[in-house]
């Protein structure tokens, strides 16, 4: 019963795989449409997934200064890229600051996790 299932995917596979081959070879510029819109896909996919991910991160450091409340969005090892946050809006501001990690016992950094359910939006950019 399986072997008879197998053997028709098999000829149906055969046979899209000839048609393909076929127009392939007979249409003047049809595998450059195919390749163009094979990248488009693959770069579509890949942008929704980023897209995806930063709206699904929930768990960010915000740093308080004075009156300002700044998020922690990138680090290496002595620095860290900061930007304002609007805590009660959950909207970063795309205006962003690299400050040094260092601190010491009189003069602390303190940074705080905080979880944003929804993850955090980022304002629209002013257009010129």
């Amino acid at each position: 019963m399986y072997r008879k299932i197998i053997k028709k995917i098999k000829e149906l596979v055969s046979k899209v795989y000839n048609t393909l081959f076929s127009i392939w070879n007979s249409i003047p510029y049809f595998n450059w449409i195919i390749i163009i819109c094979s990248l488009y896909g693959i770069f579509l996919v890949f942008y929704t997934l980023g897209e995806t991910a930063a709206e699904r991160t929930e768990d960010y450091i915000i740093i308080q200064e004075k009156s300002s409340t700044f998020v922690v969005v990138g680090k290496d090892k002595e620095n860290l890229i900061v930007a304002p946050i609007d805590l009660d809006n959950k909207i970063i501001t795309p205006k962003y600051r690299v400050i040094e990690s260092k601190s010491n016992m009189e003069n602390p950094l303190v940074l705080e996790k905080v979880k944003f359910k929804g993850g955090l939006k980022v304002k629209e950019l002013e257009k010129y």
